[in-house]
């Protein structure tokens, strides 16, 4: 993709910046300089009269502003909606919950009786499907947070429905949200416009105006810490859209973890079970085994985070958008047929982003945030996050409101304890089981396990602990930096051998000088035509 809806424009071949990227070409979609349009437009190619735009640099950051607008929009209506709904007592009394499919199921109701009881078991169905994906939000604040009782087995039993619903909300809910965002993407883009445009006059033709916008000149600086304040926004995103390193270099360390408890199990394998510091005092082998997978699972997530972020919000210039703000074009029509459909494809062009648009905000509104809240009962569940998990909520001023629903959540239920974990009988009866089958292997575990002690045997397993928790991975971490470093040195220096210092010194140059012919930006009067050559290199 090419094109920037703001700040500094880049093209979308050769990276270039500055005065030099002045235009769009329709065909490529991408944001393009002048040495790349002179080349995509050599005459005899195929691409030799593909459009081109002028870039309407006196708006950069129309929809930038449209987006974050809308997008917060969204985002503000939807928490509101869900601060004011609150929790019935339905949820407790097991009554299905769904909301989404009530409006159309009464209106069916007083439409055609006949056909609603008809479909009446149908939709009964298909509300609970709903309610599951429901359950699944609350029941990660109301048992994984507040009350501190969620399992694993309550989280299976309403993973799969909550799941289809999920799939089928986002099918069908995509298109339409996606034409009203459109919609309201363009007409806002427009207003934003006529109000940039007016304010441009207004700082032209009004003294005043002209002074606050020049930092408060002729009048010493008086105005350049309003100035200041009026660019903080700004400044703060540009500092949220730098590149940061922390993703990578987490990465690095779930993988030293990962490397060090798989060393560790390998060291148990061969027989130094002392050496690998595991018995009941210290860590189990099915904990030990986990661990890897785990640690190796947080490293492919901090390489998505990162290519997520490089995707979407640390993304640079035209890489950020496919469609900026461009100028009719120069360029004469073939025909009718080609004038109408160049102006239907300039219409769309904006649509089609602002589509694109919502289709992303609506991913992280109903996939993220559905597949971060199994994450984070998972997590809540296994290491017991629920007070810490209290606590954060205490820090950001939601302490009272946390209080008043455990006090409702104790009353529903009768249990007044609270982070006793899974408290019901049907998740008893799976602990017990699974203890059961467990209990064989630990009993070959104990069997395989000697006592032969070694050099490492009368350490104190604080010691042991602390050096395969935090000394091999520390090794491993800096080994893999200066491996990465190295990859990075040879990297340097295959770019220096190919390139040189100025492109004329280096193997490309060599490369050209054997295959191709060497392209310099010139003047009209300069330029010499293919059909100067002999033979003529151009039709």
């Amino acid at each position: 993709r090419g094109g920037a809806p703001g700040g500094m424009a880049k093209c979308g071949e050769c990276g270039a910046t500055g005065k030099d990227v002045v235009g769009f070409c329709v065909e490529t979609n991408k944001v393009m300089c002048r040495k790349c349009v002179g080349l995509l437009h050599y005459p005899g190619m195929k691409s030799s009269d593909f459009t081109i735009e002028a870039l309407d640099k006196q708006h950069p950051e129309v929809q930038t502003i449209t987006v974050s607008l809308i997008n917060a929009s969204v985002v503000a209506f939807m928490g509101a909606a869900l601060w004011h709904s609150g929790i019935g007592g339905d949820y407790f009394e097991g009554r299905a919950s769904c909301p989404a499919l009530s409006l159309p199921r009464q209106a069916l109701a007083r439409f055609d009786p006949n056909i609603f009881y008809y479909y009446k078991a149908s939709l009964a169905t298909y509300c609970d499907i709903e309610d599951s994906f429901w359950r699944l939000l609350m029941d990660g604040w109301l048992r994984g947070v507040v009350g501190g009782s969620d399992s694993l087995l309550l989280l299976g039993s309403t993973l799969p429905k909550a799941l289809l619903f999920k799939t089928a909300l986002s099918s069908f809910l995509r298109p339409v949200y996606a034409v009203l965002y459109a919609v309201c993407g363009l007409v806002l883009s427009s207003f934003i416009t006529y109000i940039e445009e007016a304010g441009a006059w207004v700082l032209n033709h009004l003294p005043l105006a002209g002074m606050l916008a020049n930092g408060g000149q002729p009048a010493g600086g008086r105005f350049a810490g309003l100035k200041r304040v009026v660019r903080l926004p700004k400044t703060a995103w540009q500092k949220l859209t730098t590149k940061r390193a922390w993703p990578e270099k987490a990465r690095l360390l779930f993988l030293a973890m990962c490397w060090s408890t798989s060393m560790r199990l390998v060291v148990h394998w061969l027989g130094f079970h002392h050496l690998a510091a595991l018995g009941k005092e210290e860590v189990s082998i099915w904990q030990l085994a986990f661990e890897p997978v785990f640690f190796y699972w947080l490293a492919t997530r901090c390489a998505w985070l990162n290519t997520k972020l490089g995707k979407t919000l640390w993304k640079k210039g035209s890489s950020a958008s496919a469609v900026p703000l461009t100028k009719w074009r120069t360029k004469p029509s073939k025909d009718i047929l080609e004038h109408i459909a160049y102006a239907r494809g300039r219409v769309f062009r904006q649509y089609n982003y602002y589509k694109m648009q919502a289709e992303d905000i609506l991913h992280i509104l109903v996939d993220d945030v559905f597949n971060f809240v199994i994450v984070l009962r998972v997590l809540s569940i296994l290491f017991g996050l629920a007070p810490l998990a209290r606590n954060l909520m205490a820090t950001i001023g939601l302490g009272n409101l946390v209080q008043k629903h455990q006090a409702w959540f104790q009353e529903s239920t009768g249990f007044v304890d609270v982070d006793v974990g899974a408290k019901y009988v049907s998740d008893r009866l799976v602990k017990f089981g699974l203890q059961e089958v467990f209990m064989g292997f630990r009993f070959l575990e104990k069997v395989v396990e000697s006592e032969v002690g070694d050099a490492f045997s009368h350490w104190d397993t604080e010691a042991k602990q602390l050096i395969w928790r935090l000394f091999v991975p520390c090794v491993l971490y800096w080994l893999e930096s200066k491996w990465t470093a190295y990859l990075k040195k040879q990297q340097g220096q295959y770019k220096t051998t190919w390139a040189g210092k100025k492109w004329t010194d280096g193997e490309y140059a060599e490369m050209l000088d054997k295959y191709g012919s060497y392209w310099n930006k010139v003047t009209k009067e300069e330029w010499k035509s293919p059909k100067d050559y002999d033979p003529p290199m151009a039709r």
